[in-house]
């Protein structure tokens, strides 16, 4: 069922799917640079994922719900190969909220499937933070046993 579904580009081009090369894309904001969307900052952390960049990852992670530690697991064993933005609510240069969609393609091992996330993003002093969201997992075989869902707390302005 997934299988079709990894045509990847991973060429020359930033892993997030952006059509760009990754030194215009993901790496500016890996080097440094604040994303100025939440859309961004979320393609430049799917990015940090492929790349297993546990410091760009908790540095844009909110405090106020980062882990104690960041677990990639065995480095090697999974390969992200594609992300698709299903949509974004808000998360422009002048909200100080987001939300993103999206799901991400992975190959572990041989098994395909993909993560659906509906992600939370808030702004602070003109920096974007992954916040929380809500993850459904979904493998090659819709197996139960390979769903997880994590529950969401909703971002509002009051918050």
């Amino acid at each position: 069922m997934l299988d079709n579904l990894f045509n990847n580009n991973k060429k020359d081009g930033c892993p997030c799917g952006s059509g760009k090369a990754y030194v215009k894309c993901c790496k500016l904001y890996h080097d440094g640079n604040p994303a100025p969307t939440a859309e961004a900052l979320m393609r430049a952390r799917y990015s940090a994922y492929c790349f297993s960049n546990k410091n760009y990852l908790n540095h844009t992670w909110h405090p106020g719900s980062r882990p104690k530690r960041i677990q990639l697991g065995d480095d090697n064993a999974v390969q992200w190969v594609r992300l698709d933005i299903v949509r974004t609510e808000q998360g422009g240069a002048n909200d100080k909220l987001g939300i993103v969609e999206f799901k991400a393609f992975y190959d572990i091992e041989g098994k395909t499937g993909y993560l659906h996330e509906i992600s939370n993003f808030v702004k602070e002093d003109n920096q974007w933070y992954y916040f929380d969201g809500e993850i459904e997992y979904h493998d090659d075989n819709e197996q139960d046993d390979f769903k997880d869902f994590k529950p969401v707390r909703r971002l509002s302005a009051e918050t």
